[in-house]
């Protein structure tokens, strides 16, 4: 199952103390190997794993492409990564995992590679080239969850206690959001319970850099 947290401010230093708490409520999508990546304060990757796909520590997460360039946090799983990683330029891959190849793939081919993968996915990728640039991707079936929260920056996680735990500011409900799954028995995406944390559509990608 996989869970994994991030956390991306210009405005204020994540504490790690904070973010290890915050990963730690989700301990229970993988118990197989937990660890974190961070870069100068303000910029935090967290991943528990549920080893299914090669179950050797070469695939653990957060895990950085050969290049330094990019890192990545993934839960799900690609059906047609051995198919794609023929496709690949690089040699010598790190790994068996699907992991590897969805990162190396956007490293060629750029978020357009995404509508290749087949699976049930969520993922964020951290883009280290030029600019840091943050993209959070979702599958078109809305399997797999991924929540985020634009607070001093930008804050996302397999699940809303996750994110709670690392927001500056407590967040509120949403009356009109708790009409609907009084009613329709669930919440519409992209909304949730909360005012300020939403959903990742189903099929949508979301960057985010420069604080926008």
């Amino acid at each position: 199952m996989c869970g994994f947290v991030g956390a991306y401010s210009n405005q204020k230093k994540i504490r790690p103390k904070n973010f290890h708490s915050a990963l730690k409520l989700l301990k229970h999508r993988g118990p197989d190997a937990s660890s974190v990546w961070s870069k100068d304060e303000n910029l935090f990757l967290g991943h528990n794993r549920l080893s299914i796909i090669d179950t050797s520590s070469n695939s653990n997460q957060p895990f950085i492409s050969k290049c330094k360039n990019a890192v990545i946090v993934f839960n799900g799983e690609i059906y047609n990564y051995q198919t794609l990683k023929k496709q690949l330029n690089s040699i010598g891959f790190r790994s068996g995992s699907d992991t590897e190849v969805i990162l190396q793939g956007y490293l060629e081919q750029g978020s357009g590679f995404f509508s290749s993968l087949r699976g049930i996915y969520s993922f964020a990728i951290i883009d280290l080239r030029n600019e840091v640039e943050l993209i959070l991707v979702r599958d078109p079936g809305g399997v797999k969850p991924l929540y985020y929260k634009e607070d001093a920056g930008i804050m996302f996680a397999s699940e809303i206690k996750a994110i709670k735990a690392l927001s500056y500011q407590n967040s509120s409900f949403d009356e009109t959001s708790i009409k609907q799954y009084l009613n329709l028995g669930f919440i519409p995406e992209p909304n949730t319970v909360y005012k300020d944390i939403h959903s990742i559509r189903p099929g949508y990608i979301l960057k985010f850099s420069n604080n926008k």
